[in-house]
């Protein structure tokens, strides 16, 4: 087993680790889809998306999920991994014949089209996304499929930014700040929580679920969940055409002036100051006796989601290969160097200095007393 030569990376995650007990059906009825699918012609696409392991993904970040729930966000999953692939890297896109934001788009239609029976086109990217739509209204009933299209509508908003974007990134770099609030979006990070959210055997109530404390960490979870994608796939991504232009490591390097290493390190501090904000949110949230059964589930769920993730970074050849799907087929077997640690190094409570963001700490509670109990008597 090879390794990457970078010195392991720290990061604290005080998090005991779970998996479904039902990961391998999980993982082998969504690769049956895959195959099934075919969503297309070129082998290559098909096996980079088989080598994001999506199945056992979605096993780890929410081990008390329902596993035909799972299964699905394992096929959308692999679904959108491919997309990402086809859409945003490749020059010989098979949907060269519109523009790429118009294809993206239709991605979405699809999803919302599919309380019908008919696909909206004969596009395979399409029609896999509109067969993912008609089991979801099938498994969840329209309310909640409709929870998780509107989610999905982030991902198309991040995604035809980032198509726009992508060629004046080298001369207008992003600010910290800017790509902390387009990260959430074209990483699909809302839909993915959406799907986890919707796995959990018992829904959360609406009026918590919005609640200010709890789109705080929901959303600081989703953040980090970014940020760790970003660091551990940095060694990979910096080579790469356009993607160093949308990686917080170099974003920090560019604004701060600093070193890509010494940009790595702040990254690191960033992402552990929030997860030690996330820690005391989850606690405030579990310590409120008004808190209900389910989202003192999801709030846990969030954590898996966070050790999950971070951990499946550390060895899905999505970003320890080297290569990609226009010219390679993926390589198993490499790992990331990590260490997760269970004591904070940081503790304080001093909000990041990015106004998109920053709201996150007005909710613990060492900075605004008792904010939770008034947040969730707001509306009662």
């Amino acid at each position: 087993m090879n390794e990457q030569k970078r010195d392991a990376i720290r990061l604290y995650l005080p998090v005991d680790p779970l998996i479904h007990p039902e990961a391998d059906a999980i993982t082998a009825a969504a690769l049956e889809w895959v195959e099934r699918i075919r969503f297309s012609d070129d082998r290559r696409v098909i096996e980079w998306a088989k080598a994001t392991e999506s199945g056992r993904y979605f096993a780890a970040v929410c081990p008390h999920g329902l596993a035909d729930r799972l299964e699905l966000a394992a096929e959308w999953s692999y679904l959108f991994f491919s997309v990402d692939d086809v859409i945003f890297d490749r020059d010989d896109s098979p949907l060269t014949r519109r523009n790429r934001a118009d294809a993206t788009v239709a991605l979405q239609r699809a999803l919302e089209c599919a309380a019908g029976r008919t696909p909206p086109s004969d596009d395979p990217f399409e029609k896999a996304q509109h067969d993912i739509g008609r089991r979801l209204y099938t498994l969840f009933g329209h309310t909640r499929a409709a929870r998780l299209i509107h989610n999905h509508a982030y991902l198309t908003l991040g995604s035809v930014w980032l198509i726009g974007a992508k060629p004046r990134l080298a001369d207008t770099p992003l600010s910290v700040n800017d790509y902390l609030t387009h990260r959430m979006y074209f990483s699909g990070s809302h839909s993915a929580r959406e799907w986890l959210t919707l796995a959990l055997p018992e829904l959360v109530p609406e009026d918590e679920l919005h609640m200010p404390v709890v789109r705080a960490i929901s959303e600081a979870s989703q953040i980090l969940a970014c940020c760790d994608n970003d660091l551990f796939s940095f060694d990979k991504e910096k080579h790469e055409k356009d993607r160093e232009h949308v990686n917080l490591v170099s974003i920090l390097s560019r604004e701060r002036k600093c070193s890509l290493a010494e940009a790595f390190d702040q990254a690191i501090m960033m992402r552990n100051r929030t997860m030690y904000l996330i820690m005391v949110l989850r606690q405030q949230i579990l310590d409120n006796p008004a808190s209900s059964p389910a989202l003192r589930a999801y709030v846990d769920m969030l954590l898996h989601m966070v050790w999950g993730n971070a951990d499946w970074s550390t060895w899905t050849a999505r970003y320890t290969s080297p290569g990609n799907c226009q010219a390679d087929m993926p390589e198993y077997g490499n790992t990331t160097r990590h260490e997760f640690l269970s004591t904070p190094p940081v503790t304080t409570l001093e909000p990041l200095p990015y106004p998109s963001i920053a709201w996150w700490w007005d909710y613990a509670e060492e900075t605004v007393p008792d904010a939770f109990s008034k947040c969730i008597h707001a509306e009662s």
